[in-house]
């Protein structure tokens, strides 16, 4: 059921009139759900100032969004461009909101109240500022904007498919929409399939912090790197480092020697290294104006690494050259675990909440330092043919939505549907006995799929009892790994998947289905499908 809104209407010239006004009261006015010619707003005229930028547009709001209409357009059938109040909390850019030196978010989307609201809204020389009522819980209190360039407006204003009344110029926009999403699961990825055929062999381990902690293989790295005869006669325990990584996506190598060549050494024991805009490998240690978050001494939230990149790296390898300081402690969490529990859901579309954490495509974006990255993911990854097809959870290194530009109101993003189904995601990931916690030690070395096991860290502190904390790290691309998985020896990978069956990703989910972890996935879902679905427009 629609609650009353009320909305102020105000045209004016960007950078014209609007310039330095003061913050706009909302009238007394319902505001219904858009259709053409349904909606009726009060409006306030604003004199334009001469010598101001020309392009007239008028800026209208209610609690729950902002829209922006070129006067040109009033009297067409198209509607005004919404801007939904969630989106733009989201995308706030502010010191509080970003970190200034890296330009990651300080905050998880999920944060966002749902029943957020527009408080005000005024206009000054750099933008659109925004206050917000029922804003994120810790920023609650403090004097907070959020500010819309002006760049911005016009841009969405001056999409080419809005500006545009042709039919034809919509379809076509929407096309292209449609073409410019099926990177982000709509499309046949071989990789995946390839993944799939050796996970058959080796079997899968999905787990939880007890089960990982009685099932945590650690392995000597001097077994690891022995010398072979020949290429396809690798020791027993190189094998069994990569079979670990695809049965339970983690493993640790011991005694490694205090070497900055240890790194690579065994990276390229396994495959080619992967270089990044970082550098061949990267170095991970609190440091004064960070360029990533995981440069700092703070907590960091479990999230994957580099999903802005196309594709993201699959395993990641972390060496502990020193962790005398207090905390630092890695953390681990199974997000396929999760994503698969969550399947059964996702795959019923619209008949459930979960549906869209397969369909909202979150932007991840790194834009600092001379470099500039950005790709789109849904939390859960559709396959071609309808199956499960991955995870992708990052929330400090997301970026801001863009679908604005691209016209067409179904392209608008609203986040209010997806936080509910991210919170369940968000609170199953972190659940205490999901997290598998453990203080790495000098001369140990973790080798994780990125593309499965979400990581992160507890803050550490230095200065109270002395101390550092030093891990190297770099990465390797999926398909270096895999093309080295592909020559595991099938009676090796048959000693650690035991006897029965090929694994099958059906089968998985059915285990899952019977197994501990079900009966809370399922409460947690149902509490969102049965909340109150009326949305406040």
């Amino acid at each position: 059921m629609l609650s009353p809104a009320r909305a102020i209407a105000l045209r004016a010239t960007v950078r014209g009139s609007l310039l330095g006004s003061s913050l706009l009261a909302p009238l007394p006015g319902q505001v219904r759900r858009y259709t053409p010619h349904r909606q009726k707003q009060q409006q306030q005229q604003v004199t334009h100032q001469p010598g101001q930028t020309p392009d007239n547009i008028t800026i209208s709001w209610t609690h729950q969004h902002i829209l922006l209409q070129h006067r040109d357009r009033q009297n067409s059938t198209l509607p005004p461009r919404r801007l939904h109040a969630a989106t733009l909390r989201d995308e706030c850019g502010c010191p509080t909101c970003r970190d200034e030196s890296s330009g990651n978010k300080t905050f998880a989307s999920v944060e966002i109240p749902p029943e957020i609201r527009i408080a005000g809204v005024r206009a000054t020389e750099e933008g659109l500022r925004i206050q917000f009522a029922n804003d994120v819980v810790r920023f609650e209190g403090r004097a907070h904007e959020t500010v819309v360039p002006w760049e911005r407006v016009e841009r969405v204003v001056s999409a080419s498919s809005y500006c545009s009344a042709s039919p034809s110029a919509s379809v076509s926009s929407s096309a292209s929409a449609s073409v410019a999403a099926s990177p982000h699961g709509r499309r046949p990825n071989s990789l995946f399939h390839r993944k799939q055929a050796l996970l058959a062999r080796t079997g899968v381990q999905y787990w939880d912090a007890s089960t990982l902690s009685s099932q945590i293989r650690k392995i000597d790295y001097h077994a690891f790197m022995a010398p072979s005869s020949s290429s396809s006669s690798y020791p027993p325990a190189f094998w069994d480092v990569l079979i670990t990584l695809l049965r339970l996506g983690i493993v640790y190598l011991t005694h490694v020697p205090r070497h900055e060549s240890s790194l690579t050494n065994i990276i390229n024991r396994i495959a080619n290294l992967r270089e990044t805009f970082y550098g061949r490998t990267f170095d991970v240690r609190a440091k004064p104006r960070a360029e990533n978050v995981a440069y700092t001494s703070g907590y960091l939230g479990l999230h994957q690494d580099l999903c802005y990149l196309a594709p993201p790296p699959m395993i990641q390898v972390l060496h502990c050259m020193d962790n005398s300081c207090e905390g630092g402690e890695s953390l681990f969490s199974d997000g396929e675990r999760v994503g698969r529990l969550l399947w059964p859901f996702v795959r019923g579309g619209r008949k459930s909440r979960m549906g869209v954490l397969a369909e909202h495509a979150v932007p991840y974006q790194y834009d600092k330092h001379g470099y500039y990255y950005r790709a789109e993911r849904s939390v859960l990854r559709r396959e071609a043919d309808g199956s499960f097809g991955g995870v992708y959870w990052s929330p400090p290194f997301q970026g801001r939505y863009e679908q604005q530009e691209y016209g067409g109101e179904e392209e608008e993003v609203d986040l209010k549907r997806w936080i509910p189904a991210a919170r369940v995601f968000e609170g199953l990931i972190n659940d205490p006995g999901a997290v598998y916690q453990y203080k790495m030690q000098e001369g140990e070395c973790v080798l994780f799929d990125n593309l499965r096991v979400l990581h992160g860290r507890n803050a550490f502190d230095a200065a109270h009892r002395g101390g550092s904390r030093w891990l190297r790290g770099g990465y390797i691309a999926a398909e270096d790994f895999l093309s080295r998985a592909a020559y595991i020896p099938g009676e090796r990978a048959d000693e650690h998947r035991g006897k029965g069956d090929l694994w099958t990703p059906e089968g998985a989910e059915e285990e899952l289905r019977v197994g501990d972890w079900w009966p809370d996935v399922v409460r947690r879902v149902r509490e969102v499908d049965e909340a109150d679905e009326a949305v406040e427009v």
